[in-house]
């Protein structure tokens, strides 16, 4: 590729990144904008054929940090990502979950949560691992009230039991073990490559427990933190990535995966040869309407009139390719629909109301929970209600995205009222219902007696201004892909490995169950993209 087309190539990926961000960080002690790695030079002819030790099939965090640990480990990696950027869905993140009582000890834990905690060490034990969670969690919790503790109490086998529990006991528990035991070492280890953090701990929506890391936005908008560092790191090991290719085959030797096979952005095809093994980190199939029609068997519809939070490469190009040399696929009907805002995912501080000024859900619950009660509401739409304890004292006015939230404000999508009467006019809901609505929310923080259940508080809505955001739920995470086992090695149909195939984040299916934990994807994606990275430069 020439050197003007390259040049292009790294412009749309930082206009991408910057652009969306909409303003530069205050922060006195960013560091210089990362360097994108470069694209490097296309091949020529009808067919290239390359050849490394590793293989991984998509540039976004999952591919990023499988690629980076098989770099580290002395292997020569090629990245294939078939957008011209990357990034991929984590780019446009958030959240990271993960028990750190660094952060959590500057918290309260509230009567209603320690009810919770109270309830899952009750709870009847589905099988072995999970009783071993429970007897973790049960010593844990009687050390934290033998001393007295009162901050917010958390732990990984806490963690652990309610991520298996909200995915209905569906998710394989090894994997579940895996993920929660290995969140904060792995959060750090980005935190080790330049990603830094906010002081404040959150809930966002479906996340059940305040453990929800933000990135601030050093490298761009926040989901930059979940991407750029693996890439620059990458970089400086010399590792390859080639954007505008397109995986469209694996390459069997026999039984084992020994490369790739697929076509460029300008119609060129490749074959490359992996020495030890190909790392399928190629996302979901939130944005392939036939797809997540085929496999959806829960919910009314999901044609292309529902739309997706996911990036246009998120078509599950790995699942079908990893199905056709006798993957096991588990989970696929289970897709997950999300509301959010830009203005925060968190739901610490907010409560969802209606047209009529009324809640219609507990905030803190399941996110397909949430997104029945939101569809069942006239127009299928509700607002998100918060006040200036979020968007100034916590946010300090800006989005998550690095967006002036003051500048966001529209009278549609993004309405504000200084006092509550004037938020309802701007509305045109009832002001009496919304503001009995919000009375009764900030009894509810006092007391923990909330009428729908919810058990994660934090502020009371006192603070003008105040915020509405409309929300309306959007295809947003496939739980379902290919099965894996803790090594992040695919599982084919006979319950055995297949040799030199490896998969890692969405495109992997059996941790989340029936329901993804908000926040959980990102801990996702970077522990079992290090541990695929891991595993194919061992072989």
């Amino acid at each position: 590729m020439n050197t003007v087309k390259k040049i292009i190539s790294i412009l749309i990926i930082m206009l991408m990144i910057f652009a969306m961000a909409g303003c530069q960080t205050t922060d006195d002690n960013v560091p210089e904008t990362p360097e994108v790695p470069e694209v490097p030079e296309e091949p020529t002819g009808e067919k290239s054929e390359m050849n490394a030790d590793v293989i991984v099939v998509g540039a976004g965090g999952a591919g990023m940090s499988a690629a980076l640990e098989a770099a580290q480990s002395g292997s020569s990696v090629i990245v294939l990502e078939k957008l011209g950027i990357i990034g991929g869905n984590a780019i446009g993140a958030a959240s990271y979950n993960a028990a750190d009582y660094d952060l959590q000890k500057n918290y309260e834990l509230h009567e209603s949560e320690r009810a919770e905690i109270e309830r899952f060490i009750e709870l009847e034990p589905e099988n072995d691992l999970m009783k071993e969670w429970q007897l973790q969690l049960k010593n844990e919790f009687d050390e934290y009230n033998k001393n007295g503790s009162t901050y917010l109490f958390d732990s990984p086998s806490l963690h652990k039991i309610q991520t298996y529990v909200a995915g209905d006991y569906l998710g394989k528990p090894e994997l579940v073990d895996t993920l929660c035991e290995n969140a904060l070492e792995n959060l750090k280890w980005l935190e080790g490559l330049g990603a830094n953090w906010t002081n404040q701990i959150s809930a966002i929506i479906g996340a059940t427990w305040p453990r929800t890391h933000t990135p601030t936005l050093d490298w761009g908008m926040a989901g930059s933190s979940f991407v750029l560092p693996q890439a620059k790191k990458f970089e400086e090991l010399g590792g390859e990535l080639f954007l505008g290719y397109k995986a469209e085959e694996l390459i069997l030797d026999g039984e084992r995966v020994i490369g790739v096979r697929g076509s460029t952005d300008k119609g060129e095809a490749f074959e490359i040869k992996a020495n030890k093994g190909v790392i399928l980190a190629s996302g979901g199939f939130a944005a392939n309407v036939e797809m997540r029609q085929k496999y959806n068997k829960h919910w009314a519809n999901l044609d292309s009139s529902i739309g997706t939070t996911n990036m246009p490469g998120a078509t599950g190009d790995g699942i079908t390719m990893a199905e056709s040399v006798g993957a096991n696929l588990v989970g696929m009907e289970w897709i997950q629909l999300v509301v959010g805002s830009r203005i925060t995912p968190s739901i610490t501080n907010s409560i969802y109301v209606n047209t009529e000024g009324n809640r219609v859900v507990k905030e803190d619950g399941r996110r397909d929970e949430i997104c029945n009660a939101i569809l069942s509401q006239p127009g299928s739409y509700v607002y998100a209600i918060y006040d200036s304890h979020t968007v100034q004292d916590l946010l300090g006015g800006k989005a998550y995205d690095g967006k002036d939230i003051e500048s966001m404000i529209d009278g549609k999508e993004y309405v504000k009222g200084e006092t509550v009467e004037e938020l309802a006019k701007n509305l045109d809901i009832p002001a009496d219902t919304l503001q009995a609505t919000i009375d009764k929310f900030n009894d509810a923080v006092d007391n923990g007696n909330d009428e729908f259940g919810r058990s994660v508080f934090q502020y009371r809505l006192d603070k003008g201004p105040f915020y509405a955001v409309y929300q309306t739920p959007n295809v947003h995470h496939t739980m379902g892909g290919v099965e894996i086992n803790e090594k992040a090695e695919v599982l084919g149909t006979n319950g055995n490995v297949i040799d030199g195939l490896y998969a890692c984040g969405e495109v992997a299916g059996g941790l989340h169950g029936t329901n993804r934990i908000g926040g959980n994807a990102i801990a996702d994606i970077v522990t079992f993209g290090r541990i695929a990275g891991k595993s194919a430069a061992q072989k």
